[in-house]
């Protein structure tokens, strides 16, 4: 049905993080500044965790619609996939499938960033496993590991990115892959069993040639769209994202998207601290988020 020139234009925003994973508010904070923000929905979709959904939605007290969702990190290190982010949405969050691959996903993160930190003592630097958790709330993630390193290295780590760009991001000296991999077939039916749907979170970050062979492999797999709306500009600026590259780079997507017949989801990637991507960033419409439900009861 087609809106009234007159009404309001509603939003959603499909892709934010919380205090259960690297995010710096609480799922609480999180619907009370999506309320005031005037939002319709949100996804709380932390790393490898469905623990702030609930909160969320006791939170949302019914002034905002608050969708289950998770970002779960998947590896095909054999077709040449390497941290692959998958988003689910609307699963049912007792269900054994989700449960499973989540416990195994969060295995692999602790005892990745047990070898980061170790790789960080040889390195000379102070830091122990115990002060990485004293900043952990939910699931550990690598911006805990950075923060230890900001809060006790100031005058040679000025902030989380600079950590990252030195010594703890991909192909960075202290940085350590999973021993063990958790499948993108895995995930996506993970997902699919327990309810839910699949999308490809953010595809255009890895290398056009290698982005148009993993969205074939995870629709393949079972996956059922692609996030095609995404801050590039504000998140990815280190890899090469303007604003000009950022609107290209969404239009492609969305004639893939079209082409495919893959569903299409959007949003924030909000974390806050120096993360400069707010939420409701890229204005995505309740449309997109009304499109996914139709699909996901087929």
């Amino acid at each position: 049905m087609k809106k009234n020139k007159k009404q309001k234009e509603e939003y959603v925003d499909l892709h934010i993080h919380s205090t259960n994973s690297d995010g710096e508010l609480t799922p609480t904070q999180v619907v009370e500044q999506s309320v005031k923000l005037g939002l319709k929905a949100i996804a709380i979709t932390d790393h490898d965790s469905i623990g702030g959904v609930k909160e969320a939605m006791v939170a949302a007290k019914g002034r905002i619609e608050v969708v289950p969702g998770v970002e779960i990190r998947a590896y095909n290190l054999d077709k040449g996939f390497n941290e692959v982010d998958i988003l689910g949405f609307f699963f049912d969050q007792d269900a054994k499938p989700i449960r499973k691959v989540l416990e195994k996903a969060r295995t692999e993160r602790i005892n990745q960033k047990k070898k980061m930190v170790k790789k960080l003592q040889e390195f000379g630097y102070e830091i122990t496993f115990e002060e990485v958790l004293a900043h952990v709330k939910g699931e550990v993630a690598r911006p805990h590991v950075a923060q230890v390193l900001v809060d006790k290295y100031p005058e040679e780590f000025s902030s989380i990115r600079d950590v990252f760009d030195k010594i703890l991001g991909n192909d960075k000296p202290a940085y350590v892959e999973r021993e063990y991999f958790t499948s993108i077939k895995e995930v996506v039916d993970a997902i699919t069993k327990s309810g839910g749907v699949a999308l490809l979170a953010h595809p255009a970050i890895y290398k056009e040639e290698v982005m148009l062979k993993l969205i074939d492999y995870f629709i393949e797999c079972g996956g059922k769209g692609i996030e095609t709306l995404y801050p590039y500009a504000k998140l990815y600026a280190h890899g090469g994202f303007d604003e000009e590259k950022e609107k290209k780079t969404i239009a492609k997507l969305k004639k893939i998207a079209k082409e495919k017949d893959l569903l299409e989801t959007g949003g924030s990637d909000f974390h806050a601290g120096d993360r400069p991507s707010a939420i409701n960033e890229m204005r995505v419409s309740y449309s997109v988020l009304e499109k996914m439900k139709e699909r996901s009861k087929n």
